[in-house]
């Protein structure tokens, strides 16, 4: 059978090789920052979406907010309680979306 003659060498060499390897991910990974951008221009297209997004929000909410009294009248008028019951959460339900959605827009979320 064939001995390895470089067998002794592997640790050091695995060392050797990890010490390397990391040095040369740190050179090629280094990443230079420019501070001098205005950070605005950065972060306008993110506030244009959470915008957006509050206003779609605010939308459902009032669609559901409107579905539930409607609900809560045809229920009322029909007395049907478990219409009742469905169109009371349908309302909050509306009121949550509508209400947080409008809080945070207030804040500045």
């Amino acid at each position: 059978m064939k001995r390895n003659k470089y067998k002794r060498y592997g640790a050091k060499i695995k060392g050797v090789l990890a010490v390397v390897e990391a040095l040369t991910l740190s050179f090629i990974l280094t990443i230079p920052s420019f501070a001098a951008i205005d950070v605005g221009a950065i972060t306008k297209p993110i506030d244009v979406i959470k915008t957006v997004l509050i206003a779609v929000v605010v939308g459902i909410g009032t669609i559901v907010l409107i579905l539930g009294v409607v609900d809560l009248v045809t229920s009322w008028g029909d007395h049907n309680t478990g219409g009742l019951k469905t169109a009371a959460f349908k309302i909050a339900a509306g009121g949550l979306l509508v209400g947080i959605s409008t809080l945070l827009a207030l804040m500045g979320y």
